[in-house]
């Protein structure tokens, strides 16, 4: 009688703890959008009665601790606990909280660069949250899909993104989420060269709030605004300004290099290097850390630091490896297309299971009816093999086609490679030849020197004999650009041939006579004349003409 009267008393200890969770939870759910503070405060103490809670409330706590955390701007991973919550709200279809998890699973793989998974999870909520009553909620992931597409260089989605975000967060009255959209929407106006534009969006997000982190955006967003227009005292002043207000993330450090660069661009260059220096000791973006480096090279051969210059080089294409590596991932287009065909799947077999369902419920009502079905099935399914074996016969000639095609693109690739080598075996074989010029000169006269290599082996100064050669060397690659781009010049086609050449972007630089900042948007704008947004895009286009 005793041990019954304990184990009473120990259920009715458990349910009420259990009750109370639940309490608790809704409390810090209702906390959730205004004082998310005191929400994770909540949720930090629920944490170690995870185990002991309902599956509602496990799925109730890791959705709003996984929300909590990323509003406080800490880092998340996807965890077994919101994949619980996953689970239990697809088997309960709760539609709303399962977008919820989809949204912040997205946010966690962002913060590793997995673009691929990102999206993947940003798609899935946005399905489930599109057809609800929730426009926060959408407006959120809209402005996600926004972010991704802009990472990937999909700029023009990435409006329509923002565009949509904003409709969401104005029906919400969410002013500060629209007024941050509107710095990033401005962003993308001056990645363009609208810079009128890009301004109307930055002070438009300043007219809206008075958030002092989304303040100090705008300011860097105007200095950087100005230092294209070549205004650099404007951009000076916007930008110091922009160090008195807080920041999110690796704002900072985004403001500090701008103010360096443009220090740089001034050629004051201790001004130049010590902002450069505070970047860097700020939580930096991969990007920014690409640009810094870069930065630090133009600022070592202004102050005759050449000893620096290996350093930062080499620590600048480990950066542009990493950089690489995320730019080979799957784009968001893509992972929106596998999408759809997913989806339309699903849909099908659900069809079928109905399909099935209804024979078997057909079989029962009499085994006449049913008897025909068969036959109707077999005959429909004779009629499927017959088409089946038609499709796999055509499939077979394709393939061989396809091969003997494969074959002679490898061909042709194995023979660019060689030529390819055999410059490059010339161009060491020359610079040997050089290399006690090169120890006595100064660096201006190297720089000369490499240059005068070059034109020795590559004849770049004389546009007949060097398209002529490349065409020999490159597969016909200088014909193909001037055919299918007539408004292309031989400056453009000397920059593709010597990036197919695998020629160092310094190097580059150097025969067309550009820095490297200067470099890199005149390969942007002739991507956009030859009709590419992403660089991705433009550069594989180069690489496929090789073999084709």
């Amino acid at each position: 009688m005793k041990i019954q009267t304990i184990l009473l008393l120990f259920l009715l200890c458990l349910a009420s703890c259990s009750k109370n969770n639940h309490v608790e939870l809704e409390h810090a759910e209702k906390l959730m959008p205004l004082a998310y503070d005191s929400s994770l405060m909540i949720l930090e103490n629920l944490k170690d009665d995870y185990e002991d809670m309902s599956d509602a409330d496990k799925a109730l706590f890791a959705m709003l601790y996984i929300q909590a955390r990323d509003k406080k701007a800490e880092v998340i991973e996807c965890d077994d606990r919101l994949e619980f919550s996953i689970n239990y709200y697809t088997q309960t279809n709760q539609k709303n909280r399962l977008a919820h998890c989809y949204l912040y699973k997205a946010r966690a793989f962002v913060q590793i660069r997995d673009y691929e998974s990102t999206s993947r999870n940003l798609l899935n909520a946005l399905e489930l949250a599109k057809d609800g009553k929730d426009p926060s909620l959408l407006g959120k992931i809209y402005f996600d899909l926004g972010r991704i597409s802009g990472f990937q260089d999909h700029f023009d989605d990435a409006l329509d993104y923002y565009r949509k975000s904003v409709a969401c967060f104005e029906q919400t009255g969410e002013v500060k989420n629209t007024a941050g959209i509107y710095t990033v929407m401005g962003n993308i106006h001056q990645y363009y060269e609208r810079s009128d534009s890009a301004i109307y969006y930055n002070k438009l997000a300043l007219s809206l709030t008075t958030d002092s982190i989304i303040q100090g955006d705008v300011l860097n967003n105007l200095g950087y605004i100005y230092y294209n227009m070549n205004m650099s005292d404007s951009s000076v002043y916007y930008l110091k300004q922009s160090l008195h207000y807080p920041f999110f993330d690796t704002n900072m450090s985004m403001r500090l290099y701008n103010l360096a660069r443009t220090y740089y661009i001034m050629e004051e260059t201790d001004s130049a290097e010590y902002y450069m220096h505070k970047a860097s000791e700020e939580d930096m973006d991969i990007y920014y850390k690409e640009e810094i480096y870069r930065l630090a090279i133009g600022i070592a051969i202004q102050k005759g630091e050449n000893e620096l210059i290996p350093h930062y080089m080499n620590e600048l294409a480990h950066i542009e490896d990493s950089i690489a590596i995320l730019s080979r991932q799957t784009d968001i287009k893509t992972v929106e297309k596998i999408q759809v065909v997913n989806n339309h799947s699903e849909k099908v077999k659900s069809q079928r299971r109905i399909l099935l369902a209804a024979a078997i419920v057909l079989f029962l009502i009499g085994l006449s009816v049913s008897y025909l079905l068969y036959k109707r099935f077999k005959l429909k399914k004779n009629a499927a093999e017959q088409y089946k074996a038609e499709l796999e016969e055509k499939h077979e000639r394709l393939e061989e086609t396809s091969e003997l095609l494969e074959k002679k693109q490898e061909q042709i690739k194995k023979t660019v490679e060689i030529q390819i080598l055999e410059i490059n075996q010339q161009l060491e074989k020359v610079s040997d030849k050089y290399a006690g010029a090169r120890k006595k000169a100064t660096l201006t006269q190297r720089e000369l020197i490499k240059k005068e290599i070059f034109e020795e082996v590559l004849k770049f100064s004389n546009e007949r004999v060097f398209i002529e050669k490349m065409n020999k060397t490159l597969n016909l690659l200088p014909e193909k650009l001037q055919y299918e781009f007539p408004d292309i010049n031989y400056k453009e086609i000397l920059w593709c041939c010597l990036f197919l050449l695998k020629i160092p972007t310094p190097d580059i630089s150097l025969i067309l006579g550009y820095t490297q900042s200067s470099l890199y948007k005149f390969k942007q704008r002739l991507g956009y004349k030859l009709g590419y947004t992403s660089m991705k895009d433009f550069e594989q286009m180069l690489y496929d003409k090789l073999s084709s």
